[in-house]
């Protein structure tokens, strides 16, 4: 669509579908669930952590945030600008192995993404479905065809902390919904 307005005819335009590894994120039987734990993992350069952190203020839940991704992340100043709640934890660096586990334990994932054209926010999409996690994000054009709003997770409009925080509510109130949709 950007790429055709632009002028670019359309049999110049070519997708390629970007993949995770689905046999190593996959459901893990020997690790059990905890339904009070959620999840959002990103580098805080395409996260929203300030949406985030009001939305689940005051919920009760844990928010786990992986907010620089793998160990070997290109993003070397992560830090989050933005006062985190006394549910909130914010972890670095996480191996392989330990965010598979963390995807494991959680009832679903949040990603407050930013609006932009990219497609942040696309690994942990992917990587929630193939874990059957349940995601909500924020709408964004870069990943707006990753999730299918009420089929595959649930989608809220950018900057809007009612909207997320009632979407984390009602998942969290619903777990049966969180597995449907995981």
């Amino acid at each position: 669509k950007h790429l055709s307005g632009l002028g670019i005819s359309a049999n110049r335009i070519f997708t390629i579908p970007y993949g995770v590894d689905q046999n190593y994120f996959c459901p893990q039987k020997d690790v059990e669930q905890q339904p009070d734990l959620i999840l959002s993992v990103g580098e805080p350069r395409s996260r929203n952590y300030s949406l985030l952190f009001n939305a689940v203020a005051g919920l009760p839940i844990r928010l786990i945030t992986a907010a620089s991704g793998m160990w070997f992340a290109r993003e070397k100043k992560h830090k989050i600008i933005a006062p985190n709640p006394p549910n909130v934890e914010i972890v670095r660096h996480l191996s392989s192995l330990s965010l598979r586990s963390l995807y494991a334990q959680s009832s679903f994932v949040v990603l407050p993404v930013n609006d932009q054209i990219a497609s942040a926010g696309t690994t942990v999409i992917l990587e929630a479905g193939c874990m059957e996690r349940c995601v909500i994000v924020t709408r964004s054009q870069g990943i707006q065809d990753y999730v299918i709003d009420g089929e595959t997770g649930i989608m809220v409009e950018p900057d809007n902390v009612d909207a997320l925080q009632d979407a984390i509510s009602y998942l969290h109130a619903h777990p049966e919904e969180a597995r449907r949709m995981g």
